[in-house]
């Protein structure tokens, strides 16, 4: 069982590197791809998801209200900062 749960690790690991590193090249399928705003979509809301999920709930556990920040941060920064954003995404097409 420990083997096999291994191997799947392993193998979703270079399933993932092997499309990190395909969405690098520069054939025009692969920057079709990787530049499409859905792509940036889930990428955001992955990296929200985990950031609250683990930062939240374990400085919840550990710290009480001290966990209000980390929600605070990413709402305060699509309602206050739509023009820092904006720049941010021209930066990252260029």
């Amino acid at each position: 069982m420990t083997l096999a749960l291994i191997f799947v690790s392993l193998a979703y690991i270079s399933v993932l590197f092997w499309l990190a590193n395909w969405g690098d090249k520069t054939t025009p399928w692969a920057k079709y791809i990787s530049h499409h705003p859905f792509v940036y979509a889930l990428a955001l809301g992955i990296y929200c998801t985990s950031w609250t999920y683990y930062g939240s709930v374990g400085t919840a556990a550990s710290d009480g209200w001290n966990y209000l920040p980390i929600l605070l941060g990413p709402i305060l920064l699509f309602v206050f900062f739509q023009g820092f954003l904006r720049k941010m995404v021209l930066v990252s097409k260029k």
